[in-house]
């Protein structure tokens, strides 16, 4: 975890892949970190497709050709950069001539547009409007301390327990969370009715590999104590209403906004917002069949997510007919980690049971 938490070296490039040698069995993993401005958690798994193989004895890949080495004239560099610029806002403010004369040569679509503004507008409210505190009353303080931990939890049950539930498997993902998270907070004599959470959803509709193509949502998740029933169909309509809405980022009008906001103004709104969220949760699913790295079988891949300013981070990647989950605590948020860990899986394993999932459910820890 502490490698896992070191800064990248900016004189360097923002990844780094590291082999760890002498594990049980004579086994190896890989730590793969990417730094967030260069991909999200799907752009990351689509870009993992360049180094792994489906096949243990897969041909080797043909080299690749390097690039043509860059402008070494600052000065003629910075003419085409501000040419580049120049053209970009004389594109702008050709689109939006042509967006007003539209507008005055057909005013039915004023309407359309003033109507998807006003939805954009109380979409961004609702995300926005997160309170000035975390809802938890024992997760208030933040820091730069970490612990990780990861469990398994089998696939086909948990889907199969989903659908008698009545929902989707990324349902059951979250009903899991917040069960667990409130499961903590009663054990801790500390009882939460509601927690705020954050689930970030992709948008990425293309194949590309890089940049950040997804919409942060936030929503407060039922975390008192009910029925397992109750909690998913209460978890199943608060996603469904979050989900349901344009959320912040999904809009070009909105992002040409944002790009015109002082930097320092945005980071600051960013620090409040995920200063008073107490969890995320992120579901990804990672290849459908087995792969290899170097003629190796890769048995398990747990994703290991961003904090980003919250209790707790809870990423969950489908993989060899598993979901294999990673926790990523923060320590003076959460007093027990492991406490919370064991909390998570016994809510999931409550849920396999409540979905027709026959004798005690394989949730366990690697």
């Amino acid at each position: 975890m502490q490698r896992a938490l070191t800064p990248f070296d900016r004189s360097r490039p923002l990844w780094e892949f590291l082999i760890i040698e002498g594990l049980a069995g004579g086994k190896a993993a890989m730590l793969q970190r990417l730094h967030h401005t260069l991909t999200d958690g799907e752009g990351g798994l689509r870009l993992s497709l360049e180094f792994i193989d489906f096949t243990r004895d897969a041909p080797a890949r043909p080299p690749v050709e390097a690039p043509p080495a860059p402008h070494t004239n600052w000065w003629s560099s910075m003419g085409e950069s501000l040419e580049r610029a120049a053209r970009q806002q004389l594109d702008f403010a050709r689109r939006t001539v042509d967006e007003v004369a539209h507008a005055v040569t057909h005013p039915t679509s004023v309407v359309e547009t003033g109507a998807e503004l006003v939805e954009l507008a109380r979409s961004t409210a609702r995300q926005a409007s997160v309170g000035v505190r975390p809802m938890s009353p024992l997760w208030t303080q933040r820091s730069l301390g970490r612990s990780f931990d990861t469990f398994d939890l089998p696939l086909a049950p948990a889907k199969a327990a989903a659908t008698a539930l009545g929902g989707t498997l990324n349902d059951l993902f979250v009903c899991g969370a917040a069960a667990g998270a409130g499961r903590y907070h009663d054990e801790m004599h500390a009882p939460a009715d509601r927690l705020r959470m954050a689930m970030p959803i992709s948008r990425r509709a293309d194949k590309s590999l890089g940049g950040n193509v997804f919409s942060p949502t936030q929503t407060a998740v039922p975390t008192a104590p009910m029925a397992v029933e109750e909690r998913f169909r209460r978890v199943h309509d608060v996603l469904a209403v979050a989900k349901g809405g344009p959320p912040v980022g999904s809009n070009d009008l909105l992002a040409g906004f944002i790009n015109l906001v002082p930097t320092p103004v945005l980071t600051r709104a960013g620090v409040r917002i995920a200063g008073v969220l107490d969890f995320v949760t992120s579901n990804l699913r990672a290849a459908p069949m087995d792969v290899f790295m170097a003629g190796a079988l890769v048995e398990s891949n747990y994703p290991l997510g961003p904090v980003a300013g919250t209790a707790f981070n809870l990423t969950t990647m489908s993989y060899r007919g598993s979901l294999c989950m990673g926790v990523v605590i923060d320590t003076a948020a959460i007093a027990e980690p492991k406490r919370l860990v064991r909390c998570l899986q016994r809510s999931f394993a409550d849920l396999l049971r409540a979905g027709g999932q026959p004798g005690e459910p394989d949730v366990s820890s690697r």
